[in-house]
C-alpha cells in the first residue's frame, strides 16, 4: 500500500518508487499518475484501491489499469466520508469490486491469496455466453455483480438484469 505524501506525485519506475513536487499550475491528478505508472510497471499483477475522497483523482487512472489487466476496487460511496473520488472512479464503469472499506480489505487478501493459475483455468471453464465481468481478477461474468459484502466467489449474485423483463442465464454462473 502506497499513501501519496501532500504536495507530491508519486510514480513507480523500474520497480522503485519515485516522488516529485506537483506542478504548479493546472489540474494535479496525483492518484491518477499513479496508476497509470503501476500499471505500465507491473500490468496485471496491479491492484487500484479508491477510497474516500473529494474529486475526481483516480478515475482517469483507472482505464490504463483496466488495460493490463489489474484488479480495480472501489468504496461503496454511502460509507465514504466523501463519495466524489468513489463516485468517479464507479462511473468509469471498469470497476472489479465495490464494498465497505472492510470488505475491500478482505477482497485483497483473498486476491493476493489465490494462484495466478487457477484463475487462468477458472477463466478457461466459463460459459462461452459470458465474458468476464471485467477482468480475469474477478469472481463474478459480465451479466452478475457481486454482493457488497461478498468476500467469497461462492455466494450469490444480484444480476444486472433483475430490473428487467429479460431474465439472463448466466447470473449465477461463477469463476469458482
Amino acid at each position: 500500500m502506497f499513501l501519496i505524501p501532500p504536495a507530491t506525485q508519486m510514480t513507480l519506475v523500474a520497480g522503485h518508487l519515485h516522488l516529485a513536487p506537483k506542478p504548479e499550475h493546472g489540474l494535479s491528478l496525483p492518484i491518477d499518475v499513479f496508476f497509470r505508472s503501476m500499471a505500465e510497471e507491473v500490468g496485471g499483477r496491479g491492484v487500484a484501491i479508491v477510497l474516500s475522497g473529494t474529486g475526481s483523482d483516480g478515475a482517469r487512472g483507472i482505464p490504463r489499469v483496466n488495460e493490463e489487466g489489474g484488479l480495480v476496487m472501489v468504496q461503496d460511496p454511502t460509507t465514504a466520508k466523501f463519495d466524489g473520488m468513489p463516485r468517479s472512479a464507479i462511473a468509469t464503469g471498469l470497476v472489479d469490486v465495490v464494498g465497505p472499506a472492510e470488505t475491500l480489505a478482505l477482497r485483497l487478501v483473498e486476491h493476493l491469496r489465490t494462484p495466478r493459475h487457477e484463475l487462468d483455468a477458472a477463466l478457461r471453464r466459463r460459459p462461452t455466453r459470458c465474458r468476464p465481468w471485467r477482468s480475469r481478477w474477478t469472481a463474478s461474468w459480465s451479466c452478475c455483480w457481486p454482493a457488497a459484502a461478498s468476500t467469497s466467489a461462492s455466494t450469490s449474485r444480484t444480476p444486472c438484469c433483475a430490473a428487467s423483463s429479460a431474465a439472463c442465464r448466466c447470473c449465477t454462473a461463477q469463476l469458482r
